[in-house]
């Protein structure tokens, strides 16, 4: 599946065949989060072997300037779950689901914060929010 992701001011858009689905940036990052989680979580079960981020394309390495005008308020909520199945992770946005193999989610979730941080810069939002999770198991370490 061909998907693209670009920055539109204050919003990430993704681009699904002729289908566009924007989301607001505050919500991408969350679902670039959570995307990483499921692609990592479908290579565990699947091969042992956590998804090596360092093996997909190097992130942005320019910061992007943050704009002196603030431009909008932080935009709304967006729906959007998702769900793993094997080696598969189920996207949903909207109304829209994207099955994707984990490799294409690790890949698209590092094109989403790529281009968030694009659009929150463009918003003019300084404000910082940390997403961060943790897995816990008793496996020895």
């Amino acid at each position: 599946m061909d998907i693209t992701v670009e920055t539109d001011m204050d919003r990430v858009l993704l681009l699904v065949r002729k289908l566009v689905i924007p989301l607001p940036y505050a919500s991408a990052n969350e679902v670039a989060v959570n995307l990483t989680l499921a692609s990592n979580h479908c290579a565990n079960t699947a091969h042992d072997v956590p998804v090596a981020t360092a093996s997909l394309l190097v992130e942005d390495t320019k910061l992007p300037v943050v704009s002196d005008v603030v431009r909008g308020t932080m935009p709304e909520k967006f729906g959007w779950t998702i769900d793993v199945d094997s080696e598969r992770v189920l996207l949903s946005l909207g109304g829209h689901t994207l099955n994707l193999h984990f490799t294409a989610a690790a890949q698209l979730a590092l094109d989403i914060r790529v281009n968030a941080k694009h659009a929150k810069a463009w918003a003019g939002d300084t404000s910082q929010r940390i997403l961060c999770t943790g897995h816990l198991s008793d496996a020895a370490v």
